[in-house]
């Protein structure tokens, strides 16, 4: 599995092997080829299935701190071009499920809870905008001494006000 060659130990990729981060970028590299978006959805959701987590995070060499955090942000971008994906064919269950991965790694992320307030003014779920804003209100004071941005607020008023017009009863 393993060879030594010019004083380097290196992966023996004659092998036959299978390698999670391999998979992740050859699905990666399919979404951006792919021309429809259902095609795009399915290579985006097999990647985003694969990432469990932060590159050995049990390491602490200056190697592996680049190339995790590289993956990282490879699998949110990821996340959110899936649930932004879903947003405009109207999978309003799929967004705030795809969502809710992203915000188990990082809650204080603005732009995916947008999506998920958007998600849930469109299926008419008017309580669910609220928590959803609410939640990332009590988490940016918590974690960051911080308010949601002034674009996230307008989009909180606009979709609640949205639903009271409609509905006024609400």
């Amino acid at each position: 599995a393993v060879l030594f060659e010019d004083e380097l130990y290196l992966f023996n990729r004659g092998m036959d092997y299978e390698a999670d981060y391999e998979n992740f970028n050859q699905h990666l590299a399919a979404a951006r080829r792919a021309v429809k978006i259902n095609e795009r959805i399915k290579y985006l959701t097999s990647a985003v299935k694969l990432y469990k987590g932060y590159l050995l995070p049990e390491l602490s060499d200056h190697w592996v701190t680049a190339e995790r955090e590289r993956y990282h942000q490879m699998a949110m971008d990821a996340m959110m071009q899936l649930a932004e994906l879903q947003l405009q064919q109207g999978e309003l269950d799929q967004v705030i499920t795809t969502s809710q991965l992203l915000l188990n790694f990082d809650p204080t992320y603005e732009p995916m809870v947008c999506l998920v307030m958007r998600a849930q003014s469109a299926k008419g779920n008017t309580s669910g905008v609220v928590q959803a804003y609410d939640a990332l209100k009590q988490i940016l004071r918590e974690e960051l001494d911080a308010r949601p941005s002034p674009g996230t607020v307008t989009l909180f008023h606009n979709l609640t006000r949205e639903r009271r017009t409609v509905n006024p009863k609400v």
